[in-house]
């Protein structure tokens, strides 16, 4: 019976093994430094979005709150269009600094004669860009309130009656020609983080609105796609004017 034989296996030197661990070492820090700039990088620009998600947020939310607004409103009064939101529109007031307030009425249940002839049931409300905010004042009467800031960063604001019926309605159209209907406006609001390169954001929140209590018939002689005034809504006559533009 033969025996077979082969050479002893061999392990590795104590030298062998520190190289090794160096080399882990090594990449392993490697790695380590490459994630962690990565998770710094990564956080940086979550932050950055949160921030400007935040003033983007702001803005949208102003836009809805502004649209619903003017659904509910009785009479609409553009102080300043901004310029109108359509070419060939005949600006009002300074570029893109659209002014404007609304009227509201509030009624227990249905409205009727008795809450429509008292005065105490309206309130005018005024929305306006000042710098690059957007300003709301609540409630607006012979004095301003301190305005509110709903929005920063505001590049534009502007605003106009729109022709939405060009077909007069039954009976004719009480003024002619009629520029434009007075239940219906149209604003843009434009936000823009005034950042360069690939920072850079803008957004612009475009929106037609038809108010649910100003009737169609109820014209204005003056209204103009700019500046105008809806009428008289869905008070009498001389109850709850305009109030003056706040300062």
């Amino acid at each position: 019976m033969s025996l077979l034989t082969g050479r002893p296996e061999r392990g590795f030197t104590l030298i062998e093994l520190m190289i090794a661990t160096s080399l882990t070492a090594i990449v392993m820090l490697a790695l380590g430094t490459a994630d962690a700039t990565r998770v710094r990088i990564e956080q940086e620009l979550r932050e950055r979005a949160k921030i400007n998600g935040s003033e983007e947020m702001r803005a949208a939310l102003a836009a809805t709150r502004l649209t619903k607004s003017l659904e509910r409103a009785d009479r609409i009064v553009i102080r300043n269009s901004g310029g109108g939101v359509a070419p060939g529109v005949v600006p009002g007031g300074p570029a893109n600094r659209a002014v404007v307030q609304l009227r509201h009425v509030e009624c227990p249940g249905t409205p009727d004669a008795t809450c429509l002839d008292d005065p105490t049931r309206y309130s005018w409300e005024e929305y306006r860009r000042v710098g690059n905010e957007l300003e709301y004042l609540y409630p607006v009467t012979s004095t301003c309130p301190a305005p509110q800031v709903f929005a920063a960063e505001i590049s534009s604001f502007t605003m106009q009656f729109r022709n939405a019926k060009p077909v007069e309605p039954p009976g004719g159209d009480p003024f002619a020609p009629d520029p434009a209907d007075n239940n219906t406006v149209e604003f843009a609001l434009e936000w823009d983080n005034q950042l360069t390169g690939l920072d850079r954001r803008r957004h612009e929140f475009r929106q037609e609105v038809t108010s649910r209590n100003i009737s169609y018939t109820d014209m204005n002689a003056n209204l103009a796609p700019g500046n105008g005034d809806s009428g008289t809504g869905l008070a009498p006559a001389g109850i709850s004017n305009p109030p003056s533009p706040c300062p």
